[in-house]
């Protein structure tokens, strides 16, 4: 069955000659002792003795007056029935079709059938017996007519049926008469099957394959000629008619213009519409084609469009006419991840109209897709020294909002469980890095005005080295106390914590053997992936305090977290009103947070506890802690005083900030027309402050008083 969905290049030609009234044919007649004879066979309509326009023709090797006859009967219907050459392009379907097969065409070059498509699915009853089918075309039914389908079926059976007349436009068929399951399954009936619509007797026209010239690729053109069975019995039978099969539908208008032809249709972020205020709204697109045509030309195309995705499908709202001339056309607006048929029509400026152009159950994408990948990202020194991240993202998409760049301690590519570098997305192509210390995974993802973020993040692996130390008031060292707390998967070897060994070592017994197959690897994953969670309690006399963990860990991927578990809140409130609790069916207390990634330090600490965990990943690599040590410190303090008066007895600087230690007291002397030339520190009291007394220059100085500036420097 060959049709627009599985040939292209269709063309054809009829030749008109100008017909004898009869055959007149030269022969050596057997019967008459093989003499030269002669016998006229005149065409229907004529005698011999009528006939006044001859053709002559030799039939070389005939001597049978009769077979002479049959002959030219055939000669003569063949000229009248056969005088039409059809070519199409096929690919390797063709193979069925050999030199002298009988296929069917359905074909809208030649307007034979009415649509050809495909089976989207077929209609069954509860016994499966088939009623009818879903297609991929529209089929149009006019009143007062019968039609008919024609199938070719996955065993290449015929199927022609009958179908229940509706009149309208329909996506659907019912046979008159239902197939049985049982003949279905035996036809091969199913989706994806061919067929051709048309009136009943006009679904199809019957051809012979005259000649199959192969073409590259497995392709190759085809000639045919029509079948015409009756050129088989023009000996005993009159010669009849000529038929066509041509269908003219009444809605074909020679005054309308060509129906609108589309070449592609899009509804993704590329195609989005931008409105006055700035934002962006879905649609559908569609880029039209054009081709030459002697029908009017199109002065407006008409668009409408309706949802879909619900039964029954919604109303039709029409689009604003574009212009005849107009190369891309749309529908809008529209919803993403709805489903939409959409209908263009041209119309000519007398008023005809094309039949419509449909695109039927398009999805519309719209800003549901996350925005492209960043493919490049590196980190950078500027001239300041400080860290900067870059980017590059060389195609900003139509809805492109901004970058968000998190980072996770250590090595690890969670980007849900980063922390945000900035508080909303940026958007620029570079981030300056907050001042951190030791190893960092810096990932960066694009996303959209939707907030549809790309799939992949680009990534960098940064080691920051040391940060520099405040004023140390604790420091503890868990790898030089053994790893105290929570070791799961891991042992302490030689002062370093390090993941055992997985079951799927690199060997395990005498008995099993070295390796299975050239297939599988070498080896695969030998450690297990470790976790190591430790505590800390800061005391309540170094509050507050800053903290920050500094580890040493060597594995293939490695995450540092925290938590504060809050065991160190009392059970109870401090008001004595407040019960214990409130019902058996509360908690205690309230259970612990989650683990978070580490953000680097914490600062205003609580005297109460802290959970920390190092996981390290499981494979060829052994996770190893070496170092895993807390730092809490203070920053530096100071307080100045100036057009300080001191008196011989000496002076305590009021300090008001809380030092909890004071290291040194600088000073400038101020003249007062005394003999005072520096000052002394007598003591450092971080509560009543540093005790100052003025000195002059003698040997050894004596105290004095005198004027001066100071800065208490401490923490």
């Amino acid at each position: 069955h060959i049709t627009p969905r599985n040939s292209w290049g269709f063309r054809w030609r009829r030749e008109f000659p100008d017909m004898p009234h009869a055959f007149r044919i030269a022969f050596k007649n057997r019967e008459k002792d093989w003499l030269l004879d002669e016998r006229v066979v005149p065409f229907d309509g004529w005698t011999e003795d009528t006939a006044n326009k001859f053709a002559d023709l030799e039939f070389i090797g005939i001597t049978d007056p009769a077979q002479i006859f049959l002959e030219a009967r055939y000669r003569q219907a063949d000229a009248k029935l056969r005088a039409t050459r059809y070519w199409c392009n096929m690919d390797f379907e063709h193979l069925v079709a050999r030199h002298g097969s009988l296929v069917l065409v359905t074909h809208d070059v030649i307007l034979v059938g009415i649509k050809a498509g495909r089976i989207k699915s077929l209609t069954l009853d509860v016994g499966n017996n088939v009623l009818g089918f879903a297609s991929d075309e529209i089929l149009p039914m006019e009143p007062g007519k019968s039609y008919g389908v024609s199938i070719r079926t996955a065993l290449n059976c015929k199927v022609t049926r009958p179908v229940v007349l509706a009149v309208g436009e329909n996506s659907a068929a019912t046979f008159t008469t239902p197939i049985g399951a049982e003949e279905a399954a035996q036809l091969g009936l199913e989706a994806g099957n061919l067929f051709g619509f048309g009136e009943v007797g006009k679904e199809t026209l019957e051809c012979l394959v005259k000649r199959v010239t192969a073409g590259p690729d497995f392709t190759a053109r085809l000639e045919l000629m029509p079948y015409a069975p009756a050129v088989l019995d023009a000996d005993a039978d009159p010669i009849p008619p000529f038929e066509s099969k041509i269908t003219l539908t009444s809605q074909f208008n020679f005054r309308a213009p060509e129906q609108p032809i589309v070449e592609d249709v899009k509804s993704d972020e590329s195609v989005l519409a931008v409105q006055p205020d700035g934002s962006l709204e879905s649609r559908i697109h569609i880029i039209l084609g054009r081709k030459a045509t002697l029908l009017p030309p199109a002065a407006a195309i008409k668009v409408r469009f309706r949802r879909t995705d619900a039964a029954p499908a919604g109303a039709w709202r029409n689009m604003p006419p574009f212009p005849g001339d107009a190369t891309e056309v749309w529908a809008q607006p529209v919803d993403d991840n709805v489903t939409y048929d959409v209908e263009l029509q041209a119309v000519a400026a007398d008023g005809n109209a094309s039949d419509w152009a449909r695109i039927t159950n398009h999805t519309v994408i719209g800003q549901s897709t996350p925005p492209p990948d960043i493919t490049t990202l590196t980190v950078e020194t500027t001239s300041d020294g400080r860290r900067r991240v870059r980017w590059a993202y060389p195609t900003l998409p139509r809805d492109h909002r901004g970058f968000i760049p998190r980072r996770l301690p250590g090595i690890s590519f969670d980007f849900a469980a980063g922390q945000n570098l900035s508080d909303d997305p940026i958007t620029g192509t570079f981030i300056d890095l907050p001042v951190l210390d030791g190893t960092w995974t810096i990932m960066v993802k694009a996303i959209d005005r939707a907030g549809n973020v790309s799939v992949n993040p680009a990534f960098a692996i940064i080691t920051l080295g040391t940060a520099e130390d405040f004023n140390i008031v604790l420091e503890r060292d868990y790898a030089a106390e053994g790893f105290p707390g929570a070791i799961t998967a891991g042992s302490v070897i030689a002062g370093a914590l390090k993941a055992n060994e997985s079951a799927d070592s690199f060997w395990t017994g005498d008995a099993n053997p070295f390796w299975t197959n050239d297939n599988a690897p070498f080896w695969t994953s030998t450690y297990e992936a470790m976790t190591y969670v430790a505590t800390l309690v800061p005391a309540t006399e170094i509050l507050p305090v800053r903290l920050r963990i500094k580890t040493t860990v060597d594995a293939a991927a490695w995450t540092l977290s925290y938590r504060p578990t809050g065991s160190q809140a009392p059970m109870w409130d401090v008001d004595e009103t407040t019960q214990m609790w409130s019902n058996d069916a509360n908690p205690m207390w309230e259970p612990d947070p989650d683990f978070v990634p580490w953000p680097g330090e914490l600062a205003d600490l609580l005297h109460q506890e802290y959970e920390f965990r190092v996981n390290t990943s499981s494979g060829v690599k052994q996770g190893v802690i070496s170092g895993f040590i807390a730092v809490l410190d203070v920053e530096d303090i100071e307080q100045r005083f100036e057009d300080v008066a001191v008196p011989i007895g000496g002076i305590r600087l009021p300090i008001t900030k809380p030092f909890r230690k004071i290291v040194k007291v600088d000073y400038s002397v101020q003249f007062d027309g005394g003999n005072a030339v520096g000052f002394q520190t007598l003591d450092k009291n971080n509560t009543l402050g540093p005790l100052m007394k003025a000195i002059d220059g003698a040997t050894p100085p004596a105290y004095t008083s005198g004027f001066g500036d100071f800065i208490v420097r401490g923490y």
